[in-house]
């Protein structure tokens, strides 16, 4: 059975590497979004004190105690990972224009580098001050690194593509 021209563009699109690297990256983002009940960013315990960090919100453990952070406390990171997924989708796609795909990459990167200092150097320093108590991370704590890789590996992909592409047309 033949394939139709939209199957034929996934399989182009999932064969080149750059776009499992982006997909990943678009996984792991959206991983970071959705707030597991057994698996927060990071926790903090103390004596008088019980949270943990999601990415949505900080969840007072301690029943019928507010939380000292507002709703929009997070919001900064949710709209970092947001933006960081939808720019991977629109890298996969761009496959046919490497230089446009190489762009798009490069302002996620940025992007991906803005959530991992403001992940560990903005929330967690910020979070540890005012609780007065260090914070244990999780697992998932450690996904704005892991995408910032996949990223960088995804950029080195699409520009040996672009290389490899050149050096045939000097062929011709």
């Amino acid at each position: 059975m033949p394939l139709s021209l939209r199957s034929k563009i996934f399989v182009i699109m999932i064969q080149r590497i750059q776009s499992v690297y982006l997909a990943l990256v678009a996984i792991a983002s959206t991983l970071m979004l959705i707030p597991f009940e057994k698996m927060p960013l990071a926790d903090f315990y103390g004596e008088t004190i019980s949270f943990h960090f999601h990415s949505l919100y900080i969840e007072n453990l301690i029943p019928g105690e507010t939380s000292p952070f507002s709703m929009y406390f997070t919001w900064p990171l949710v709209a970092a990972l947001v933006l960081i997924t939808f720019f991977a989708l629109i890298s996969i796609f761009l496959y046919k224009n490497r230089a446009k795909q190489m762009l798009w990459i490069k302002i996620n990167i940025f992007i991906s580098i803005i959530l991992l200092g403001g992940f560990f150097f903005g929330y967690i320093n910020t979070l540890e001050g005012k609780l007065g108590v260090q914070a244990i991370y999780h697992m998932n704590s450690f996904l704005p690194a892991l995408i910032l890789l996949f990223l960088v590996l995804a950029f080195r992909s699409v520009k040996k593509d672009e290389k490899f592409v050149k050096s045939m047309d000097r062929l011709r």
